[in-house]
């Protein structure tokens, strides 16, 4: 069996991870379909302003991850209320995927001395609204646990820039491979 990979993804010292033989790509192995790219020419738009949208704030520093919540664990929601404690014009901007957990996450806040108004959520919505919504960021905060995959190509294409690290597994290291493909080593802690 074989397996398509990279050299961020798959590192020498966690080949020993992989029954697979690895194929390994010389950039990223997370591909995505440039066919897209010319729809999203116009991204960010002068024509798109935060007060489009209701959950946003009108004013202050957006931090976004659009990642599914699942891949949020506990010590990285610590460390996302602390900045929010610390910078008191700093909002955090979630996506409600699953919607389920947005009441959780609203009382998780609370508990950590954090404004529910602090924590804003989005809905989902078609491709050329969310990357036009989503440049309205100003940073992307990745999940250490399971990195973002297609919103880290996403939030790229936007023009946002991100922060990723990590771990252990290849899940957790999608997004330093497209920070690294991109030419953006920077945005890789």
């Amino acid at each position: 069996q074989h397996m398509i990979a990279d050299r961020v993804v798959a590192p020498p010292e966690y080949r020993a991870q992989f029954s697979e033989r690895l194929m390994l790509l010389p950039y990223s192995y997370f591909c995505n379909d440039h066919r897209q790219q010319p729809a999203w020419a116009d991204i960010p738009s002068a024509a798109v302003s935060r007060s489009m949208h209701s959950e946003l704030p009108k004013e202050g520093i957006l931090l976004a991850c659009f990642n599914q919540l699942y891949k949020m664990d506990p010590p990285v929601f610590d460390v996302w209320m602390q900045v929010l404690k610390s910078n008191p014009n700093t909002y955090l901007w979630l996506l409600k995927f699953p919607p389920v957990a947005v009441e959780n996450i609203k009382k998780e806040a609370q508990k950590a001395g954090v404004e529910e108004h602090r924590v804003v959520f989005g809905n989902t919505l078609p491709k050329k609204e969310y990357l036009e919504r989503g440049a309205l960021a100003d940073l992307f905060l990745d999940t250490p646990l399971v990195n973002a995959h297609t919103s880290a190509t996403d939030i790229l294409w936007a023009g946002v820039p991100m922060v990723t690290t990590g771990r252990e597994s290849m899940i957790s290291r999608v997004a330093s491979s497209l920070c690294l493909a991109a030419g953006r080593p920077e945005m890789v802690a």
